[in-house]
């Protein structure tokens, strides 16, 4: 119960030593009892950001508002105070973040010691000294300044670390052979801020892995003075201009977000664990494969226009793996580990495998890579590359061979990417091939015991001319064709 006599008491005191101020209620526990409001949380790989909405008193003039739920990992200079009521009239003009060292019994299992905030570093349970260093935030005022006052929504956002998460997938399969499947998909969450969020909505967010690019050509610096080249050819000292020398800027991250469907309370130090799928996946037509994919999707150049260097993606190797395969996703799948058990007839499950899951778009079939077939080996190799910008063309072949070492005879089924543009088609094939999504398809090669075999084919690659661009602008007052 709030004590209304101790808020009034708090309420002159604040307004007798800093003009008038907004006091926020306080609760018998000594924290400000500002309702928490809407929260919203993006996870990335190292860091969070959150945003929360909050109804606060607001004096007109300057006044100042108090929190003291924020988390102890926050980093003070990402914080962000913006009124949606009233965003030209009020905003923040000082803020205050009150941080204390941590008793080194409470030393928590991650705290930012030097450095980067968004890159902790482990602390060691007997290291007195790290824990003595490892500053907490207690809470944030702010002095605000309003021109109109009242009760208005703010927004807070900010940075802070200690919350962590990954996702893990569960692949039942029914019997040896793999034909029905249940799978289960957990997102788990590490809370380590020293807050808890209640009600919070969650987004996901993974980094995008980008292909590997194109080689450019690199010129190495050059000396600023050389010699030779005086009269005479002597030792003349001529200068020779240094050549301005700089490695290529890292590419700007993308990301690729996932947004949970249910709102969550994560409590402070504890883990939670969240089912990806709204509904339970039971039952599920699978397949269990030998597949040989040297390339996979890494290499997806996503335009039109194909990619026309020769050397992109020339050099892959692969291995004849098994494949774990199941229906279309009902919704995007993040990146994780995905393990896969056998179920036997007396309910015991073993172990068939475990292997990293990459990124599944709604509505793309799951597949698990597992670990190598023995006896089974794949080279793929390029045979012809012509790219013809007059035509607008990329052509390129190549040559897929398996070789089978074993007593018995294999099914593999090759699957190949078209890695180089979005508009292709395949001119000719050495053996029927099946189209496996927009960008792959599939060659199902029987590989005899003690054997070898081939599929050979050609891919096209087209694009449209561009349009050309108008050179010169209009005159003013120079009349067109349609006036």
């Amino acid at each position: 119960m709030v004590d209304r006599g101790a808020v009034a008491a708090a309420a002159a005191v604040a307004v007798a030593a800093c003009g008038p101020s907004t006091v926020v209620t306080r609760g018998a526990d000594g924290v400000d009892v500002v309702p928490e409001g809407k929260v919203e949380i993006s996870l990335y790989p190292l860091t969070a950001i959150v945003r929360e909405q909050r109804r606060v008193p607001l004096s007109v003039g300057v006044g100042k508002v108090r929190f003291d739920d924020m988390p102890l990992r926050l980093d003070p200079g990402s914080v962000r105070f913006e009124s949606l009521s009233d965003p030209e009239g009020t905003r923040a003009v000082a803020q205050r973040v009150r941080q204390s060292p941590r008793p080194e019994s409470d030393a928590p299992r991650w705290a930012v010691v030097t450095g980067d905030p968004n890159q902790p570093v482990r602390l060691r349970g007997d290291s007195s000294k790290a824990a003595e260093h490892a500053a907490v935030v207690e809470g944030v005022t702010w002095t605000v300044k309003s021109a109109s006052g009242g009760d208005q929504e703010v927004a807070v956002t900010y940075q802070t670390g200690g919350i962590t998460w990954r996702a893990d997938y569960a692949i039942v399969l029914a019997d040896g052979a793999g034909g029905s499947a249940d799978m289960n998909a957990w997102i788990s969450v590490d809370n380590q801020s020293g807050r808890t969020f209640a009600a919070a909505a969650l987004a996901f967010f993974v980094q995008v892995r980008d292909p590997i690019p194109q080689t450019p050509a690199v010129v190495a610096p050059q000396p600023a003075y050389g010699y030779g080249g005086g009269y005479g050819g002597g030792y003349g000292g001529s200068y020779v201009p240094q050549q301005n020398f700089a490695p290529p800027a890292p590419p700007i991250p993308t990301f690729r977000s996932y947004a949970y469907t249910r709102r969550v309370t994560l409590e402070d130090r504890a883990q939670r664990q969240l089912e990806w799928f709204d509904e339970p996946l039971r039952g599920m037509v699978s397949r269990k494969r030998t597949v040989f994919d040297p390339v996979g999707d890494i290499y997806d150049h996503d335009e039109v226009e194909p990619l026309t260097d020769k050397d992109y993606a020339s050099a892959v190797t692969g291995a004849v793996s098994v494949s774990v395969e199941l229906p279309p996703a009902t919704r995007a799948m993040p990146p994780g580990q995905a393990r896969v058990f056998e179920r036997a007839e007396d309910g015991r499950l073993s172990l068939l495998g475990a292997a990293q899951l990459e990124h599944t778009d709604k509505g793309d079939p799951v597949r698990v890579q597992l670990g190598a077939v023995p006896g089974l080996t794949g080279v793929r190799r390029r045979t012809d590359f012509r790219a013809d910008k007059n035509t607008r063309r990329v052509i390129e072949a190549f040559e897929i061979e398996l070789k089978n070492d074993t007593d018995k005879a294999e099914t593999v089924v090759v699957r190949e990417h078209m890695y180089r543009g979005e508009r292709w088609e395949i001119a000719v094939a050495s053996q029927e091939h099946s189209a496996e999504g927009d960008r792959v398809v599939s060659f199902d090669l029987k590989v005899p015991k003690n054997g070898v075999a081939k599929v050979r084919y050609r891919v096209v690659y087209s694009w449209d001319k561009k349009p050309k661009q108008a050179n010169k602008r209009e005159k003013p007052g120079k009349k067109t064709d349609s006036e």
